[in-house]
């Protein structure tokens, strides 16, 4: 699940997804879930959850009041053609969970400065109604709070691996993956149950001018692929580069 756009020059932002499929090596068209008609703001990029029947559930961030969010979720199991609208409501940064005790998402408003809150629900239908987890204002009115943040977070330029066997307290350096890049390297996840070698991606950019943005993966062994950048035919083989 990513922010894909139009085109290599233009600012357009289209919540797309894909897979790839571990058998054959290859990846497909993606599917554009939802197109923001018009918004360039990657603030409005979306998140992705899978529940236990294989239901893939896409939260497609809002802005504030000025933008609703939206749930929603695959017309088939494990399938990425087609997908129903379920809701549309005010939520920013939406991060979505399946756990043993029901789906839980949490999210942001804002009120002239940033509320982080959650929701529950058992069937992703019907939930809660929201419920504040932190707003923390120094004064009346002002910007405060910060975003809810997941995932694998690394420096510019160079990604490399980290481990802790000690629940984070100490950080040992595994294995450096890229070095020398001419872009930032930039948002790196790790998806849940991963299997190699996709057991992590992230994309790549310039920090300080609009440039083309290229999508990454690679495993813990320090091998690297190139996602295509535009599909040509249904499916196709991304392209190792180390």
């Amino acid at each position: 699940m990513y922010g894909g756009t139009t085109g290599e020059t233009e600012r357009y932002l289209l919540c797309m997804i894909g897979y790839f499929d571990h058998e054959t090596g290859m990846v497909p068209r993606p599917t554009v879930v939802y197109d923001k008609k018009g918004v360039n703001d990657p603030h409005d990029n979306p998140s992705l959850m899978i529940d236990d029947e294989g239901y893939i559930w896409v939260f497609v961030s809002g802005r504030g009041q000025k933008r609703p969010g939206f749930k929603y979720r695959s017309r088939l199991p494990f399938n990425i053609d087609r997908f129903d609208e379920i809701s549309s409501e005010e939520m920013t940064y939406p991060q979505p969970w399946n756990t043993d005790r029901g789906y839980f998402h949490f999210f942001t408003k804002y009120q002239g400065y940033r509320l982080l809150y959650f929701e529950t629900s058992d069937d992703g239908i019907h939930w809660s109604e929201d419920q504040l987890l932190a707003a923390m204002p120094q004064r009346d009115g002002e910007q405060a709070g910060h975003y809810q943040v997941s995932g694998l977070y690394d420096n510019r330029i160079t990604t490399t691996i980290w481990a802790s066997t000690d629940k984070g307290t100490c950080w040992k350096k595994r294995r450096t993956v890229t070095s020398n890049g001419r872009f930032n390297h930039a948002y790196v996840r790790c998806p849940l149950h991963f299997k190699a070698p996709f057991c992590f991606f992230w994309s790549d950019g310039d920090a300080h001018r609009f440039s083309k943005s290229q999508l990454y993966f690679g495993d813990f062994k320090g091998n690297v692929w190139q996602l295509p950048y535009e599909m040509k035919t249904d499916f196709e083989k991304p392209v190792k580069v180390n």
